[in-house]
């Protein structure tokens, strides 16, 4: 097994990449001239009779080239977010329907899936341990976040420096709870067996400058969602960059007591219940993953995350909708909109490297829900 192409929007990227790796992971990579670049430089890489996709590219991206590596056969894995808007998650949910079809392993970066600690205590939550589940809460707030400015030019908002400065902007990113906290909601969900939410109702705000957010950027500083569930339950979820106090992890409640996910169960009646031993391969879920799928395809089994993964995906894109407009959002009815944040096509010219437009900021009463 060797690493046999790369790719990246810019050229340059994929060739500093490829000449690396070939010269420093010895027999385990064979890159030769396949390096390719612009906005097809997935398709050239699929196409390079690859077995198995590795891609990492900017959310907006993922789904045309998960779409496209379906078609083709490929094995994939693939980092979270999976989707930034709602056109994006139903082309997602189509490849998962044709990856199952086609018998294609799936795994997503969503690694607390592969953790064993999550893995024995999500068990015991399964098996009914916490009782009729009610609510909880589930947060990622951290630290600012990196900026890119070396592909702009003087004060524009021209394509190749959005690419490269991908997470302030939300066609690319989403905004943080799409991008980062989408793995805390991905536990909320899996507590719940998958079965996703109905509605999402929250608040957010934005800070800028030193404590927060390039004048530029789209994004909030901050959000609160609380997700409404099919049983009546309701769960908090936490999210945000800045300056503030950090908050990660996860926490259920249940009729019988609470769990934060990874130690077992803490019941009312002062009972605490040890999580199951489960025996994994690689005690670092972001091996673990990797290895599953390898595991899988060897042995002929198969894996596919993609629907779980792009549930908890539109989970963070209706929770984001919450807060920008500032009205209780439908599951079923955004997801109908299939509403698209990429820009039109013709805009998506390295070379001629136009300006993308910056949506205003949103401003709850303001915001439009996008309809069907």
């Amino acid at each position: 097994m060797v690493a046999w192409a790369v790719g990246d929007v810019f050229l340059d990227k994929a060739q500093g990449f490829g000449r690396r790796i070939d010269d420093e992971w010895g027999d385990k990579a064979d890159i030769g001239d396949r390096m390719f670049g612009g906005f097809d430089n997935y398709k050239q890489v699929i196409d390079s009779d690859i077995d198995i996709l590795v891609t990492a590219a900017p959310p907006g991206f993922r789904p045309m080239v998960i779409q496209y590596a379906v078609e083709k056969g490929k094995h994939v894995f693939m980092e979270k977010p999976v989707a930034v808007d709602a056109h994006g998650c139903n082309i997602m949910f189509e490849a998962a329907r044709q990856a199952d079809e086609k018998g294609l392993t799936i795994v997503a970066g969503t690694q607390r899936r592969y953790q064993a600690n999550y893995q024995g205590t999500m068990s015991l939550i399964h098996a009914g341990g916490l009782g009729e589940l009610t609510g909880g809460d589930f947060g990622w707030r951290g630290g600012g976040i990196w900026e890119r400015g070396g592909r702009r030019k003087g004060e524009r908002n021209n394509l190749q420096w959005q690419l490269e400065n991908w997470y302030h902007f939300n066609w690319l990113c989403g905004d943080q709870i799409v991008e980062q906290h989408v793995h805390n909601l991905d536990v909320m969900l899996w507590c719940f067996q998958d079965q996703h939410p109905t509605s999402a109702y929250g608040v957010g705000y934005r800070v800028e400058g030193a404590a927060g957010r390039p004048s530029y950027s789209h994004m909030y500083s901050g959000m609160a969602v609380q997700f409404e569930f099919p049983n009546g339950a309701r769960c908090m979820s936490w999210s945000g960059h800045g300056n503030i106090d950090g908050y990660w992890g996860e926490r259920i409640v249940g009729t019988n007591g609470t769990s934060n996910c990874v130690d077992g169960l803490d019941l009312y009646s002062g009972v605490k219940v040890p999580r199951q031993d489960v025996q994994v391969a690689h005690g670092d879920p972001y091996v673990q993953e990797h290895w599953a799928m390898i595991d899988a395809i060897r042995n002929g089994r198969q894996i596919n995350d993609t629907k779980a993964v792009t549930e908890s995906t539109f989970m963070a894109v209706m929770g984001r909708e919450a807060c920008y407009s500032g009205k209780r959002v439908d599951w079923d009815s955004l997801l109908a909109s299939d509403f698209s944040l990429m820009p039109d096509e013709d805009l998506l010219d390295l070379e001629a490297d136009p300006d993308i437009p910056i949506p205003e900021i949103a401003v709850p009463g303001r915001y439009k829900l996008p309809e069907a």
